[in-house]
């Protein structure tokens, strides 16, 4: 099982949760917005209903550090992805 995380506004606040974190689909009215940081193909998959697509990675971008991934190294792979998410934010 691969874990999410979201940060989540509730009220004033943001708040990151991780997920396999249960919120159900009536607790949704409770958040004032839910942001799916996801590729935009990731998010047309499946998404939280009502929730922002606001992607850090591009599918591309994705797409070449899952390569990464299985040809190179998990840890080479990683320090892109981070490196590529820290620009985006």
């Amino acid at each position: 099982m691969h874990a999410a995380a979201r940060w989540i506004r509730r009220g004033p606040s943001w708040n990151f949760v991780k997920f396999p974190s249960i919120v159900t689909v009536a607790q949704l009215a409770e958040f004032d917005e839910v942001i799916d940081v996801r590729s935009p193909s990731e998010f047309a998959k499946d998404h939280v209903p009502g929730a922002t697509n606001c992607p850090v990675l591009d599918d591309a971008e994705r797409a070449a550090i899952g390569t990464m991934y299985a040809q190179v190294s998990p840890f080479s792979s990683k320090n892109t992805a981070i490196s590529s998410t820290t620009r985006a934010i």
